[in-house]
């Protein structure tokens, strides 16, 4: 029976791909570098490292291009970041029935003042971001920390994310992979289950 639910942020928890396209967009441009959102959303939906390697291999873009990136993502997100439909929801009826929650992300704590900023921390025993420098997905570091810190059995815990790369890093620590399926990639990264919707999760375990 799952207990124990490691969520990732981007795309699974917050719907902030729209704020980050836009940014990147708006970063290419600066450099001379016409792309539309579609265009760079189906390079970012990898991930962002995977995104940045690739325009830069193609433009010979900058060092300055990823700073200059963020600086434009943290302008656009307080007006556009959004938690996912049923995000919240689910988190509270885990906590009802005695379940826990975890964040995981690439992200830095922005992250959790984002989460904060709605009321959802307070669903959340533990917070894992890339301030905590670990090996990024899918190395299971992360994941074995949490599981080690909180004392978590690996058959009572379950990986969330939009992307293969979240399923593996719970898979590759041994937990279950749940792949929320948004319709981003057509690749699940070997996950247990797949759902289309948030409130699917009460139906796994």
């Amino acid at each position: 029976m799952l207990k124990h639910y490691l969520w990732d942020f981007d795309g699974t928890l917050f719907d902030s791909y729209p704020a980050l396209t836009e940014a990147f967009r708006r970063a290419l441009a600066e450099y001379g570098v016409t792309a539309s959102t579609d265009e760079i959303f189906r390079e970012m939906i990898i991930s962002i490292p995977y995104a940045w390697s690739m325009y830069q291999s193609r433009y010979d873009l900058p060092d300055s291009f990823m700073p200059r990136f963020r600086e434009l993502q943290k302008q656009l997100e307080p007006g556009m970041l959004v938690p996912m439909p049923g995000a919240m929801e689910i988190c509270e009826k885990i906590v009802q029935k005695g379940g826990k929650n975890y964040l995981y992300t690439h992200r830095d704590g922005m992250a959790v003042t984002f989460m904060k900023s709605c009321g959802m921390d307070r669903l959340f025993t533990g917070f894992v971001t890339s301030e905590d420098q670990f090996p990024p997905k899918p190395a299971p570091d992360a994941v074995l920390h949490i599981l080690k810190t909180y004392g978590i059995d690996p058959k009572e815990a379950v990986m969330i994310g939009d992307r293969p790369i979240d399923v593996q890093a719970g898979k590759n620590a041994g937990i279950y992979g749940c792949f929320f399926d948004s319709g981003h990639t057509g690749t699940d990264g070997g996950a247990d289950w797949i759902i289309e919707s948030l409130e699917e999760l009460e139906t796994l375990g």
